[in-house]
């Protein structure tokens, strides 16, 4: 069972722009995210909602890609303020 031949460096290209493009849309996220939270905490509310990361974690297509872990550490990462 051969493997066929690819160019590693534009392969490699490929990536860096897709890590970019994640890191911008992580960005975003994190911006979301720390309003919700300052919104929370304003009113006296919980920064964490377990209700709605337990129906995150659920409704996501990345347990098909067996990705649960990045998504349980994205929501984590959610729930800093700085």
């Amino acid at each position: 069972m051969g493997f066929s031949k690819i160019d590693i460096k534009k392969e490699r290209v490929n990536i860096d722009k897709i890590d970019r493009e994640i890191i911008k849309l992580l960005a975003k996220r994190k911006k979301i995210c720390q309003k919700i939270i300052k919104y929370r905490t304003s009113k006296g509310g919980y920064v964490r909602d377990l209700k709605r990361e337990k129906e995150m974690l659920k409704n996501r297509k990345h347990k098909e890609m067996n990705l649960d872990g990045i998504f349980k550490e994205i929501i984590k990462e959610s729930r800093r303020v700085k």
